[in-house]
Formats: structure tokens, C-alpha cells, sequence
């Protein structure tokens, strides 16, 4: 059975998620990432393994809580120069029968 950990807002006092497995290719061999985003589910794939399930992710803005269902698409290292190819991004009208274990 797989196990994703559970966190959220306010429950770490880190407030960041680690990675439970080293996903990552060997050093100058590319790695393939994939992020779904489907009625208010976010899945973060590393090499075709879902890594992390968001769950109606939302936005503070100063004053009040933002469903994250639009806007910009953001793409960072937090600690390493990091490169990027073929970025595609697809619009899809239903998720994947692989990955509707993730539904809630």
C-alpha cells in the first residue's frame, strides 16, 4: 500500500514537507516531473511516482484565504541552480484512471 504523508497549515513547526524517497536520476541524467491539477487536487509526480497530493490548495493574501485554482504557474529551486526542458502543459478534462485513488 502506498503511504503519502499528511501535513498541512500550522502542523509542522517547519512549516515545509520532506521528501519520504530519493526519486531524483543520478547526477547529469534528467528527471521527469509532472504536476496534475484536477477539481481541486493537486498531485506532484517524480519519475512517474505521485509524491505529494494537495487537497483544495488556497493562497493567503493579507486578508483572506484564495482557492488556487487559477492564476500563475510558478517554477523554483529552493537551494540549487536547477534547469528545465520540455515543459509542456496540457489542459485535461478528467483524471487519469491511475490516479483516482487520490480522489477524496
Amino acid at each position: 500500500m502506498e503511504i503519502l504523508l499528511d501535513f498541512g497549515w500550522k502542523r509542522f513547526d517547519s512549516g515545509r514537507c520532506f521528501k519520504s524517497k530519493d526519486l531524483e536520476n543520478p547526477l547529469a541524467e534528467w528527471t521527469s516531473l509532472e504536476l496534475v491539477c484536477y477539481n481541486g487536487i493537486n498531485l506532484h509526480i517524480i519519475e512517474g511516482e505521485v509524491v505529494m497530493a494537495v487537497y483544495q490548495p488556497e493562497l493567503f493574501d493579507g486578508t483572506k484565504w484564495i482557492p488556487m485554482n487559477k492564476r500563475k504557474l510558478q517554477i523554483q529551486s529552493e537551494a540549487a541552480e536547477t534547469y528545465f526542458k520540455n515543459i509542456e502543459i496540457k489542459s485535461i478534462d478528467k483524471l487519469e484512471d491511475k490516479f483516482k485513488k487520490y480522489m477524496k
